[in-house]
C-alpha cells in the first residue's frame, strides 16, 4: 500500500478504502448510531442514561486522555475519578467504590489490551469507552451497558465516532433520543471541521517534500481545535455518515498486531522502558512504557529526529506505579519491514546509547 511516506506518525493521509477487508460483521454491535467524534458520542451516552434515572456521581479513570476530562468537566459537575493500573492488562475496577444504584461509571480499554469483566448482581450503569481498542477482542465481547468509540484513531477518517449497545448487554431502553441533538445546520462547526481534517489528510497523501509537513499540519490542528471547542451534539450529515459506513468495520488492526509480532524481538531490553503488550489482543500501536518522564522525552526527542513522530498517551497523569509514561510509536498499515526496521533501529540507537 503506498501512503507517501515522508516521515512516520501522526493523523493518517487520505487512502481508499477499498485497499482494507472487512474486520468482522456488525453483529456485535446491537443497535448503534455514528457521531463526529469520541467526545460527543460519550456525552450522548451520559445524556440518555440521565434522561431515564438520576445519576449521582459520573466517574471516570484517573489515567484518562486529559483533554476528554477537560471536556467533560466544562459540561458536568458531578464527575469524581477512581484509581486502576492502566498497565496491567488484567486491572479491573474496584466496584466497591461505586453506588450501585445512582452512579454510571465509565471505563476504558487501555489500548486495546483489556476484557472488561461486568460485576454479577447489582451494580452501576457503565459505559465502556473503546477508543483505543476498535474491534479488539475486549471491544466485540463487551458486556458493558453501552460503548462508544472514536473511530479516527483506528481507521483513515476525517472525523467519526460511535456509540452502541453491545450485543450481551442488559440495557433497558430506547438507544436514539433526538431530543438530545442540537439543530443541524449547514455551518455546524462539525462539518467544517471535518472539511479541515479532510483537506490536511488530503495534502499529507500528496505531498512531495517535508517542507510541506506545516500547512497540513496547521490545518488539522485547526479542525482538532473546532471538535474539542464543541460542546453540543450534532447530527452526522448523510454524506459524512456514508465515509463511516465505508470505513468503520475495516480491517486495520491486524496490521498492528503483526507489525507489532515482527518489531518486538528487534528492539534491545532497555533499562528506560518495557514494551506494553498482551499477545491474545491487538494493540493500538508500539507501546513504550517508561518509569521517568525525562526519558520519554529525551526518547521522544530523538524519536522526532529521525522523522519518527509518537505520542505521549497521556500527558497530565500521575500515577502509583513504577511504570507510569507511556509512548505510543504508529506502527500500522501505513508501514513495511523495512520501515519496522528503521524504526527499531532508531529506539535501539536512543536506549543503547
Amino acid at each position: 500500500m503506498n501512503t507517501n511516506i515522508l516521515g512516520y506518525g501522526s493523523f493518517f493521509p487520505s487512502v481508499d478504502h477499498s485497499d482494507f477487508e472487512e474486520k468482522t460483521t456488525p453483529d456485535f454491535l446491537g443497535e448503534f448510531l455514528f457521531f463526529y467524534a469520541g467526545r460527543p458520542a460519550m456525552k450522548y451516552a451520559i445524556d440518555l442514561i440521565s434522561a431515564t434515572k438520576k445519576i449521582k456521581t459520573i466517574w471516570l479513570p484517573e489515567y484518562y486522555c486529559s483533554f476528554v476530562k477537560d471536556w467533560l468537566s466544562n459540561i458536568y459537575s458531578t464527575i469524581s475519578y477512581y484509581e486502576i493500573d492502566p498497565f496491567n492488562t488484567a486491572a479491573q475496577p474496584d466496584w466497591s467504590l461505586f453506588n450501585n444504584e445512582k452512579d454510571l461509571v465509565i471505563v476504558n480499554n487501555y489500548w486495546g489490551l483489556k476484557k472488561l469483566i461486568v460485576p454479577k448482581g447489582a451494580r452501576p450503569v457503565i459505559v465502556e469507552d473503546h477508543s483505543h481498542g476498535w474491534l479488539s477482542k475486549g471491544c466485540v465481547t463487551s458486556e458493558a451497558d453501552l460503548c462508544i468509540a472514536s473511530l479516527r484513531k483506528t481507521v483513515p477518517i476525517p472525523l467519526g465516532g460511535i456509540f452502541w449497545k453491545p450485543k450481551n448487554s442488559t440495557w433497558k431502553g430506547d438507544l436514539y433520543n433526538p431530543s438530545l441533538f442540537t439543530t443541524p445546520t449547514k455551518l455546524a462547526p462539525m462539518n467544517a471541521a471535518w472539511d479541515l481534517m479532510q483537506g490536511a489528510m488530503e495534502i499529507k497523501a500528496k505531498r512531495s517534500t517535508k517542507n510541506e509537513s506545516k500547512a497540513f499540519l496547521e490545518q488539522y490542528a485547526a479542525g482538532e481545535e473546532m471538535v474539542r471547542q464543541n460542546f453540543e451534539i450534532h447530527p452526522v450529515t448523510l454524506e459524512h455518515k456514508k465515509v463511516l459506513q465505508h470505513w468503520y468495520l475495516k480491517d486495520t488492526g491486524s496490521y498492528k498486531r503483526k507489525n507489532i509480532d515482527y518489531s518486538t524481538p528487534f528492539i534491545a531490553a532497555s533499562k528506560y522502558f518495557k514494551v506494553l503488550d498482551n499477545k491474545e489482543y491487538t494493540p493500538f500501536g508500539l507501546l513504550l512504557l517508561f518509569k521517568e518522564e525525562q526519558d520519554l522525552k529525551a526518547c521522544r526527542k530523538h524519536l522526532i529526529s529521525k522523522d519518527i513522530y509518537p505520542a505521549e498517551l497521556w500527558t497530565k497523569n500521575t500515577t502509583k506505579y513504577v511504570y507510569r509514561h507511556l509512548l505510543n510509536i504508529h506502527v500500522d498499515f501505513r508501514y513495511q519491514q523495512k520501515d519496522l526496521d528503521y524504526i527499531a533501529d532508531s529506539i535501539n540507537n536512543w536506549s543503547t546509547h
